[in-house]
């Protein structure tokens, strides 16, 4: 946090030592006031190859590559968190879903109240279809991380074991995460949105489903299915002309739809 007018005071370091295979890239460049750059020398900054291997793994594109700074990492510290993390997460995307299960069980010993090792694990145990052992480790993971796919998550399982009324809570935390965070997209609040919708119609709750199908719309102008649910919200609610209002709009975007022509006579 030093500031100064004058530059003599400050170096470009190389954060990886030219002697240590280091590049001059921008990725590899810092500022760093004169004395510090004189501290630190041609030593390997504490933590380096962990933050290379986060780097890489949340924005690079080159899982291989993530893979071998895991793997270099933990045969220095066998007992390396965040190595062992990330190779449950790639596990799981590769599809070896015991693999998965193993690392994150490694985290686990070493840390019993690890979010995201529990929210690996139970999204490991949906696709193996054990949705119990899943809602076991992902009810545990919410209890120490904040994160939208963890939260979706855990409401699929509660939507599987048709505990309706905790994946109604669970899809509206989800839902609260994607719409303040900027890492989601659109996506993930129309899928919480049609999910928590049908939870409310199934309940016979009709303003509010209508409310969620209304932010599909918000998502997606164009979205006739959603537009075609507003439309049965308010058949049910008795609005007979704003069902046919939202009916026929649903036609006029899928003209080749039956059950919309259907709602329309």
């Amino acid at each position: 946090n030093y500031k100064d007018k004058r530059r003599i005071n400050f170096h470009i370091d190389h954060i990886m030592p030219l002697s240590k295979g280091g590049k001059t890239v921008p990725e590899n460049l810092q500022l760093l006031a004169r004395w510090e750059n004189w501290q630190k020398s041609d030593n390997i900054p504490e933590n380096y190859l962990e933050d290379q291997l986060k780097y890489n793994y949340h924005f690079g594109e080159d899982i291989e590559k993530s893979k071998k700074l895991a793997a270099k990492i933990l045969s220095e510290d066998e007992n390396n968190i965040c190595a062992l993390n990330i190779m449950a997460a790639i596990s799981g995307n590769e599809n070896k879903y015991t693999k998965a299960i193993t690392y994150a069980n490694k985290v686990l010993k070493l840390d019993e109240n690890n979010g995201y090792a529990l929210s690996w694990k139970g999204w490991a145990y949906i696709r193996k279809n054990n949705i119990k052992e899943a809602e076991k480790c992902l009810d545990a993971a919410v209890k120490y991380i904040y994160d939208y796919d963890t939260y979706s998550d855990l409401a699929a399982c509660k939507l599987r074991l048709k505990k309706n009324d905790d994946a109604l809570y669970y899809l509206i935390k989800a839902l609260e995460i994607a719409e303040n965070d900027d890492c989601y997209d659109e996506k993930d609040v129309s899928d919480s949105s049609y999910k928590i919708a049908r939870i409310y119609f199934s309940k016979k709750k009709y303003s509010d489903a209508k409310l969620y199908f209304e932010k599909l719309i918000e998502c997606d102008e164009k979205n006739h299915d959603a537009i075609n649910w507003i439309g049965v919200c308010y058949d049910r609610l008795k609005d007979k002309e704003k069902a046919l209002e939202y009916f026929e709009k649903a036609h006029e975007l899928n003209e080749k739809e039956e059950l919309y022509i259907q709602n329309i006579n």
